[in-house]
């Protein structure tokens, strides 16, 4: 579970001058990071955070960085919570950018409507309002403030979920990267793919970025440390295929085969998340009389851990 002492200690870093991100450790259920690039037209954010406390500190440290810069603009790389819930306390002005996906869903029932009984504690969500993307992005766009140039991407196909988007500064060669990053956490492809992913991170090296935010962990800055990450994770991720198929094959369900996770990965934060991405993976790959459902994917999540699945708000 995480530590409530560790989520205060969030805070923004300058990556590069005018470019900084917003990392809350220690990046499990509904702690993610954000970021901000600022240039002479105004701020560009990536991304909000899940309760109104979070997002008025994140908007707090922007404004002192940033001199008060009109926030102009905020790109949502997908439609969760922890990434999309902050927009309500957003200027009315600031144009909200995401996938058509990201704009459905927060149109549609959200945990704003129906809490979630997965987690415990229960989210702290009052005072806040769904705020779908207005503008949407379904290949990529581009966003310039002063001297940067933002680009905005989607890989084609899910992954993390069906509607991710990453965001690219090809001159300060910085990658947001959202949620189809994790460093030191356990991913997460319940929405998405898990074969999407896979190929999601293959199509991120190739560009080759010497800094990438994850939506959730620490910074990765230089070759090594973003090659070790991605390694890591296309490991995991190739390892739940391997124990779907054995499932799959064995006639094993999705809970007892999340006993056969490798040690590697145990360590990981929110580990309980390898029975949801099996989920998915007896989804993708068309498990004989198996049935994809997420409240039945989170109760046998809270069947591991014993309980509601520990979060920290």
């Amino acid at each position: 579970m995480s530590d409530p002492a560790v989520v205060h200690n969030a805070a923004l870093h300058e990556l590069a001058p005018g470019v900084h991100a917003w990392i809350q450790p220690d990046g499990s259920w509904f702690i993610n990071n954000a970021g901000a690039i600022c240039g002479t037209d105004g701020v560009v954010l990536v991304d909000t955070c899940t309760t109104a406390s979070r997002t008025s500190a994140f908007l707090s440290a922007v404004a002192e960085a940033t001199d008060g810069a009109p926030i102009t603009a905020v790109v949502n790389t997908h439609v969760h919570p922890d990434h999309t819930f902050g927009n309500c306390l957003l200027p009315k002005s600031t144009v909200v950018i995401g996938h058509p996906d990201t704009r459905a869903g927060l149109l549609g029932p959200t945990y704003l409507d129906t809490p979630p009984s997965f987690w415990s504690p229960p989210l702290p969500l009052d005072g806040l309002v769904a705020r779908p993307p207005t503008v949407t992005c379904q290949g990529g766009l581009t966003l310039h403030t002063g001297e940067h140039t933002v680009e905005v991407h989607h890989p084609g196909y899910p992954a993390h979920t069906s509607g991710d988007l990453f965001t690219w500064l090809p001159r300060e060669r910085i990658l947001f990267a959202g949620d189809l990053v994790f460093d030191g956490i356990t991913p997460l492809a319940l929405a998405g793919s898990l074969s999407g992913a896979r190929r999601a991170l293959s199509l991120l090296r190739t560009f080759e970025p010497e800094i990438v935010v994850p939506g959730h962990g620490p910074v990765l800055t230089g070759a090594v440390a973003i090659r070790r990450c991605f390694n890591l994770l296309d490991g995991y991720l190739a390892h739940v295929l391997a124990l779907a198929d054995d499932g799959i094959r064995t006639g094993r369900p999705a809970l007892d085969m999340a006993a056969d996770l490798d040690a590697t990965y145990e360590s990981w934060l929110d580990s309980e998340r390898i029975v949801l991405n099996l989920h998915r993976a007896y989804a993708e790959q068309n498990a004989p009389g198996f049935t994809f459902d997420r409240d039945t994917a989170f109760a046998d999540a809270m069947r591991l851990v014993g309980g509601p699945i520990p979060c920290c708000v």
